[in-house]
């Protein structure tokens, strides 16, 4: 098979940009979405023309995926990028929180 069609072609041009872009995270407060510049432990930044000021609880995305829900405050405003920093970070999980401790011996799931 000589010959790929063009839909493929442009799908795997896609998924190699997107990977040499690296992760996308993005802020999300109120309706609106806003992505990030810079990440690091105790905060991030964005660019200062791409979001409002922020403040208060922020979801933090990557991709679709919902990662944390923070509490930030502004740090400051420099060369047109605003830093923000936690004051809260709430990591999200994929399932709830148990009320119990499971036994390690105990059994995975139940059959009817």
């Amino acid at each position: 098979m000589d010959h790929v069609q063009a839909e493929i072609v442009h799908a795997m041009r896609q998924r190699t940009y997107s990977r040499r872009r690296g992760p996308q995270y993005r802020v999300r407060m109120g309706g609106g979405e806003y992505p990030v510049a810079r990440m690091w432990e105790s905060g991030f930044s964005v660019k200062a023309e791409d979001a409002p000021r922020l403040r208060g609880f922020v979801d933090l995305l990557h991709g679709g995926d919902l990662l944390a829900r923070c509490l930030i405050v502004l740090a400051e405003e420099e060369g047109g990028v605003v830093r923000y920093e936690y004051k809260r970070r709430t990591e999200a999980f994929d399932r709830p929180p148990l009320d119990y401790e499971a036994a390690e011996d105990g059994p995975l799931g139940l059959l009817t």
